[in-house]
């Protein structure tokens, strides 16, 4: 258990109890995002970069409270045949990017579990309060993407507050 936050075994023991319904709708409407070339990225670098660019901004530190002021978020290259991740492994947060997943709205999902689950107690899933999330974050680092973003939420039924 990490001891960097006193309810954080509660909010961990919870996750098992979270049902993920709306994972494909999200992941399917992700897919109708046209990213533009300066979206994407051919370096493992630039992703960190642009983890480290996010995490340490005002926005993030705002967002996130006292969460966001207990430490990084490590940004790891993923196996390709593994899936992107972002949440808490081995007492740190982090995210996981497989090649596949070097843009702007990977790292932006990944980051919205974080997010997430400091803002909402939610620790997986990618129900309203994390599309929320996500398409704040989308607006912080990309205003372009994000309403496109919005766009394809909307027309799958997907709601964000």
């Amino acid at each position: 258990m990490s001891h960097w936050h006193p309810d954080y075994a509660d909010r961990k023991r919870d996750a098992e109890e979270v049902e993920d319904t709306d994972q494909h709708a999200v992941y399917g409407a992700e897919a109708r995002v046209v990213q533009k070339p300066n979206h994407v990225f051919s370096e493992f670098d630039s992703c960190v970069a642009l983890v480290d660019a996010i995490t340490q901004s005002p926005y993030w530190y705002e967002r996130g409270g006292d969460f966001a002021l207990v430490q990084p978020i490590a940004c790891y290259r993923q196996r390709d045949n593994a899936r992107s991740r972002g949440g808490h492994w081995d007492a740190e947060w982090a995210i996981r990017l497989n090649r596949r997943n070097w843009n702007v709205l990977a790292i932006c999902h990944e980051l919205a579990h974080v997010m997430t689950f400091w803002r909402h107690t939610l620790p997986k899933g990618h129900a309203r309060e994390f599309r929320t999330e996500y398409l704040s974050l989308v607006r912080y680092v990309a205003p372009d993407l994000a309403g496109e973003l919005s766009r394809v939420f909307v027309e799958a039924g997907l709601e964000v507050d």
